[in-house]
């Protein structure tokens, strides 16, 4: 009986951090949508991902 109810705990703390897991991301998304500085196009952000990442040492690269 030990192991079911480890098993039972494990399981419900882990539905807890989902849901406090769940919770964040919605906030986070609410915040983003709330946001009033203008988007940015995602063809500019590649661009200068792609920059940043061909700025670093190839070493950090691979």
């Amino acid at each position: 009986m030990t192991r079911s109810r480890q098993s039972r705990a494990e399981a419900t703390g882990g539905t807890h951090e989902g849901a406090a897991y769940n919770q964040w991301l919605s906030c986070e998304i609410q915040a983003a949508i709330n946001d009033p500085r203008p988007s940015v196009p995602h063809d500019e952000v590649m661009t200068e991902m792609d920059a940043d990442i061909a700025a670093l040492p190839k070493k950090r690269r691979a």
